[in-house]
């Protein structure tokens, strides 16, 4: 997992091709201006879903990973809880790229506007989640890198 700043994703371009794709994308994009749902972009190698989620309570979190796509998950308002599953396994398959987890120890990622994380393939993360005094909404853009 990363976690950092869209002021500093040029640091990241180097992890691979496709990554260097996404980034490029995520710089000269006017992110704002993007309509939701699947944005293209390579392909099946890198594409974006905009999201505006109604953010869960974190009593609520469902963590999942994934085996073939790293996501490049960027909130663009507001802000979003989300959690890394430290301890934990991975279950049983319930899409081509998308795994149910259960986890017994997480980390939280408090996100705000401009703040991105990396999760990996296998890594269990759970997004979507906030705080009953947050802003209720949050727009973010998830870009799914092949890797």
């Amino acid at each position: 997992m990363v976690l950092d700043r869209l002021d500093n994703i040029s640091r990241y371009t180097g992890l691979s091709r496709n990554f260097c794709t996404a980034i490029e994308f995520l710089k000269k994009t006017d992110l704002s201006a993007l309509p939701l749902g699947r944005v293209e972009i390579d392909g099946e190698n890198v594409y974006a879903l905009m999201q505006e989620n109604i953010l869960k309570d974190s009593t609520q979190a469902k963590f999942e990973a994934h085996d073939i796509y790293s996501d490049i998950q960027l909130v663009l308002s507001d802000r979003e809880l989300m959690m890394l599953g430290t301890k934990g396994k991975v279950l049983e398959k319930t899409g081509e790229d998308f795994r149910v987890c259960e986890v017994e120890e997480v980390l939280r990622l408090e996100m705000e506007a401009g703040d991105f994380v990396i999760f990996y393939p296998g890594e269990m993360h759970a997004p979507g989640l906030g705080e009953p005094n947050w802003e209720k909404k949050c727009r973010k853009i998830v870009v799914k890198v092949k890797m």
